[in-house]
Order: structure tokens, then sequence, then C-alpha cells
């Protein structure tokens, strides 16, 4: 999944015209996988520390199912249309409902995994992914934590589709040892709606975040089509 708007990850929305709501509780509804050559379209707004908003749209195309891959079988690829061209996502729909992702850095020191995202369980799960090198004089500790976000409703194009919510906040610790000593540290995570009926996740939320004294601005991600096949 793509977005980690922190560094990567999944980018997944809901349709023009969404409601939603939100109640506590897990879920056991039954996940329906997007066959290949079904889409999403998806919108991405962008808010900056100024009030001033951009809108980024992009689409994406299941590619491949059914692949073996990074250890996991049972693989969806999905193709995203980018300002810079295409970018590949891997999902594994979880016999529990969950739903996975394989995460990868641009930082060849910090592995590359599969995170799990806790939309049926309700889990929270949290690990170190990285004691790192950024630079020549800069080493990063990061920590990741999945958590359930409870369920709720959204309704697109008049249609009322349950959804299932999981966050994934990244903790980023830089140590900087010249020319002088110096800790900064990054708290950020994105809440991501997942519709089962449509095997996708229908919202994303990032809050704005603080990085070296920079205001990174909040993003959302919103669905405005899709055709399944």
């Amino acid at each position: 999944m793509r977005k980690l708007s922190l560094l990567l990850f999944l980018g997944f929305a809901t349709l023009a015209g969404c409601k939603s709501s939100t109640s506590p509780g897990s879920s056991s509804s039954t996940i329906v996988p997007p066959k290949a050559g079904s889409y999403f379209i998806v919108e991405t707004t962008t808010t900056d520390s100024t009030g001033a908003v951009s809108r980024d749209t992009q689409t994406d195309v299941v590619a491949q199912t059914n692949l073996t891959i990074y250890g996991k079988t049972g693989v969806t690829e999905v193709l995203d249309s980018i300002a810079f061209g295409i970018d590949t996502e891997y999902l594994r729909y979880e016999s529990n409902g969950d739903v996975s992702t394989y995460q990868t850095f641009g930082d060849l020191s910090i592995p590359s995994l599969w995170v799990t995202l806790p939309f049926a369980s309700q889990t929270s799960t949290s690990w170190v992914n990285a004691n790192a090198s950024f630079a020549l004089y800069s080493n990063g500790h990061i920590t990741e934590t999945t958590t359930g976000a409870g369920s709720g409703n959204a309704t697109v194009n008049g249609q009322s589709l349950q959804t299932e919510k999981a966050n994934l906040n990244t903790s980023i610790t830089d140590t900087t040892t010249f020319p002088s000593y110096a800790v900064s540290s990054t708290s950020l995570g994105i809440t991501f709606s997942f519709a089962p009926s449509l095997g996708y996740v229908v919202e994303s939320d990032e809050p704005a975040y603080r990085s070296d004294g920079y205001l990174n601005p909040s993003t959302h991600g919103q669905l405005i089509g899709y055709s399944l096949k």
C-alpha cells in the first residue's frame, strides 16, 4: 500500500460526498478482494500551515492477484499512477480480516517488512523498525505502532458501507553528533478507513506534523471513482 506520507504507504480513500461515522469494537465482515483489472481513482487533498489547499489525483489499478512474493502467498499487486511515474504496492488480505501491506523505505539501511493493519482484529502491535544511519553523523531510531480505531459506516453514492478503521503511527528520533550534538524527534500517524465490501480503504487522514522545525501539511485521501471486476 502506497503511502506512508510519512515515508510511504497505502493510499486509500472515500468517494466524493462521502459521509462517515465511527463506533468502537471489532468486526468480522468478510472481505471481497478486488479482481485484476479493478481500479480506484484517489484524490489527495493537502493543506499547509497557511491554509493553502492543493489536490492531486491518481489511479490505482489491480494488476495481479494470487502472487507469491516477499514471503507471503495470495498477494495482490496494485499499480499506482503518481506524478513521477508508477508506484507498485503489495497487499495481502489476511484470513482474520486484517490487511497487510509491504512497507519499503528509500533508505536502504531501513529494512522493508510486511505491516498488518488490524481492521478486523482491532489489536495493537509495536516494533522497532530500525536503528539506522541516516547520514555520516546522523543516526535514527524508528518505532512503529498499529492499533485498531473502531468501526463505522460510510455513505458512498447513496449506498451505506460498513467500514473498519486502523492507525499507523511512526516515531522517529534522529541523533546528530556533528557539528554539535543534537536530538530531534518526530511523531506522525495515518488513520485508514477500510470497506470490506470494496476490498479497499475508503478514507485516509494524516494530520500535520512537525519535523526539524518545519510543519508538514495535513493530507486527506478520498476515492472519487472506482470500477470492480
